[in-house]
């Protein structure tokens, strides 16, 4: 039962970890990390070995195919200790209209890990299971689509939104209502399809008054020039530059 995760190398195994704490991943992710020839090459090992499934359906005029886990996928992560929660997902629970928002999480995740101060990054579904493994109860707050650790002058946890669709303005202010209760988060990053949702969010945010702490930059933009090279704007579009520079948010260890 070990033995396909003990023929993997470390990239072809976070393919893997990142199907258990996303439910699933495209080919498209896997080339963030590897060739397009490689990629491949890992889904059809994968499959081959039993330890994943593929998932075909019809979205946006083509098919498309996503894989994930299968049981025996999840006990050899868990066996090797690289399962950090115990939800599984199956086939039979997915939910269409959010493959797209759950693939661009992923490629969000991919482009943050990147950046040396980043300690973890915690999906939605795996905070969930570590709440309920330090507090024994289920969280019950307004949970973003992810968590991530930045080690700097102290470790700060940051909250990761990403918005891929626009809505109307109140819908984003009730967003943010939630999340101005969620004070162990010294941060939130907002994460826009284009530049016109993030300008919805802007102007939720000035209405709202929020007192948490927001900042906006686009999916493109954080793609191709990861978590420093990005430009983060303020609600009140001030750009800032979230780490590496003399104006960074997060202060460096002295």
């Amino acid at each position: 039962m070990d033995r396909p995760l003990k023929k993997l190398n470390e990239k072809a195994k976070k393919v893997l970890v990142l199907m258990a704490e996303h439910n699933y991943i495209s080919i498209n992710e896997v080339k963030l990390l590897v060739s397009e020839r490689t990629a491949a090459r890992y889904l059809t090992s994968f499959k081959k070995w039993g330890i994943t499934q593929s998932i075909e359906f019809p979205y946006s005029y083509k098919r498309n195919v996503i894989h994930c886990l299968t049981p025996w996928g999840y006990k050899v992560l868990e066996n090797h200790k690289r399962l950090r929660t115990k939800k599984r997902f199956t086939p039979s629970s997915l939910r269409p209209s959010y493959v797209l928002h759950n693939l661009t999480v992923i490629q969000a995740r991919l482009a943050i890990e990147k950046h040396p101060d980043v300690v973890d990054f915690q999906s939605e579904k795996v905070m969930r299971h570590y709440y309920w493994e330090t507090h024994h109860e289920t969280f019950r707050g307004k949970s973003c689509d992810a968590e991530v650790f930045i080690q700097r002058a102290k470790k700060y946890k940051v909250g990761l939104e990403v918005q891929i669709s626009r809505k109307a303005i109140d819908t984003y202010q009730s967003y943010m209502r939630k999340l101005d209760q969620r004070s162990d988060l010294d941060l939130i990053l907002w994460v826009c399809a284009d530049k016109n949702i993030m300008k919805g969010l802007q102007l939720a945010a000035r209405k709202e008054g929020s007192s948490q702490g927001y900042w906006f930059t686009t999916t493109e933009e954080l793609k191709e020039k990861g978590l420093e090279g990005a430009t983060w704007q303020t609600r009140n579009g001030e750009i800032k530059a979230l780490i590496g520079s003399a104006q960074y948010h997060l202060p460096t260890a002295q």
